[in-house]
């Protein structure tokens, strides 16, 4: 059986991949070794020498603003 490639668009995704790469260093990190490395906060906190209050803020205001971008555009399309 031949599998079909299906592609997956969102109208917002450029600004979605603008905001990633507008993010600052840190914010890029703390990301990365949360859902990629799957660290702790004490761990990121350790590894960027902040604290765990910090670390965690840092975080949770990194997924605040991608979510605003995420939630600004709504609509999903499929195109085959």
């Amino acid at each position: 059986m031949h599998s079909q490639l299906i592609k997956l668009t969102h109208p917002r995704l450029h600004r979605l991949n603008s905001t990633l790469a507008n993010l600052e260093d840190r914010q890029r990190i703390a990301l990365y070794l949360r859902f990629w490395e799957s660290q702790s906060i004490r761990e990121i906190a350790y590894f960027l020498k902040i604290s765990w209050s910090e670390a965690d803020q840092l975080i949770d205001s990194t997924l605040a603003e991608l979510r605003t971008e995420i939630e600004k555009g709504n609509e999903l399309a499929i195109v085959a």
